[in-house]
């Protein structure tokens, strides 16, 4: 999840996209991963290792009392689709689970309109 090296994060892209992404030099990898991973790690690291969705100890989550939207690629193979559906139980009754079909980890990249068009949605029944 925190690459090092251009084809550790071409294997990451690989998994976050349904579609197939086009050549990127290694060159420009190189300065994104400086860019995006370097600082604060060992921070990112711990924060990987604390997630505990999917564990035993998810029923220590707190009950969120507020609507909560939660946006879900149908095809990500980083997170599968039935991670969404515990979280959904795991946080909230008023929780809203939105698939988005043909779209994998970064369904705001894949498929934009489809994905604003569910957060104004939401933004404007909760208003």
């Amino acid at each position: 999840m925190l690459p090092v090296t251009p084809q550790q994060l071409r294997k990451l892209m690989t998994l976050a996209v349904s579609k197939r992404v086009q050549f990127v030099p290694d060159f420009f990898l190189k300065d994104y991963l400086n860019k995006l991973y370097k600082e604060n790690r060992k921070e990112k690291m711990e924060l990987l290792k604390a997630i505990s969705l999917g564990r035993e100890d998810t029923s220590n989550l707190s009950s969120l009392q507020q609507e909560v939207l939660i946006v879900w690629g149908e095809n990500d193979r980083i997170f599968p689709v039935q991670m969404a559906h515990e979280l959904k139980e795991a946080i909230s009754q008023k929780a809203r689970l939105e698939l988005i079909k043909d779209a994998s980890h970064v369904p705001q990249l894949e498929k934009p309109v489809e994905f604003n068009n569910i957060i104004l949605n939401f933004l404007n029944a909760s208003s």
